[in-house]
């Protein structure tokens, strides 16, 4: 079952985002839906363009909140978009009726607030669908599924090994290239493409000297280099990804966005 997670916004669909948004406002404006046809065309873009942008402002926050805040079983894709789609719906009714001005919405109008709340869940369903498709076929376009297993970019070979970490390996590993770190007590262990050793120094002196080196923090203990990645999966808060020489290293949800945007993961 897919969860809501695959579905979440990034720093990378955010600005398109809220340009398909923009996009879908300028339409409306241009159309005169819903009864605005007779206002003047400045009128109706100076309207529904803030309404769809801030709509899709809603609509992202309330993805990451359900993400955060519900239960796993109601995580699944039908009952997150269902519970998106009503708590954008309540967010969008206070923008609308704030621009639509005449109304007082601290005054219980039943009526008012029920035909507004119809009226704004017919444009949120296609919307927060919308905003859905854009992050998944169009930012993600590696990512079949959860469990899928990614080749790396065979343009971005293994990294070499920083000097304040070569110098301490055995000879015949000093000049290989690096895949992984993990952390053990006082040592952390030194994955290479011509095998692993031991040696002693704190974890946040080896990942302070791999700051300019393209590889992602896995776990509190596992660093990986991006070209030693072979497959990554996530799911039910756990994960794990493969590395070059038969390598598994353990995947948490501190570090699984930063992969999910990279587009490791569904």
């Amino acid at each position: 079952m897919e969860k809501s997670a695959a579905y979440l916004p990034t720093r990378a669909s955010w600005p398109l985002e809220l340009a398909l948004m923009a996009a879908v406002g300028l339409f409306f404006g241009l159309a005169g839906l819903f009864n605005t046809s007779e206002a003047p065309l400045n009128y109706r873009l100076g309207y529904w363009l803030p309404v769809m942008m801030f709509g899709g402002i809603i609509v992202m926050l309330s993805e990451l909140a359900w993400n955060r805040l519900s239960a796993l079983p109601l995580k699944s894709a039908a009952a997150s978009f269902i519970a998106v789609t009503v708590i954008a719906t309540s967010g969008e009714c206070f923008v609308v009726a704030l621009f639509d001005g005449p109304h007082d919405v601290t005054m219980p109008n039943y009526y008012y607030i029920g035909q507004l709340w119809l009226n704004v869940v017919i444009v949120m369903i296609p919307m927060v669908a919308m905003m859905r498709v854009l992050r998944i076929f169009l930012l993600r376009p590696r990512v079949t599924s959860e469990s899928s297993v990614v080749s790396p970019d065979p343009s971005n070979p293994s990294i070499e090994i920083p000097s304040l970490i070569a110098s301490r390996l055995r000879a015949p590993l000093r000049t290989s290239t690096l895949h992984a770190i993990q952390a053990e007590d006082h040592y952390i262990r030194i994955f290479t493409a011509d095998g692993d050793d031991l040696i002693k120094m704190r974890f946040a002196d080896a990942l302070s000297s791999l700051q300019t080196y393209p590889g992602f923090r896995l776990h509190r203990s596992w660093w990986a280099a991006e070209a030693a990645i072979q497959g990554a999966r996530f799911k039910n808060g756990r994960g794990q990804v493969s590395l070059t020489g038969n390598v598994t290293a353990p995947l948490s949800r501190t570090y699984a966005g930063e992969l999910r945007e990279a587009g490791w993961l569904g």
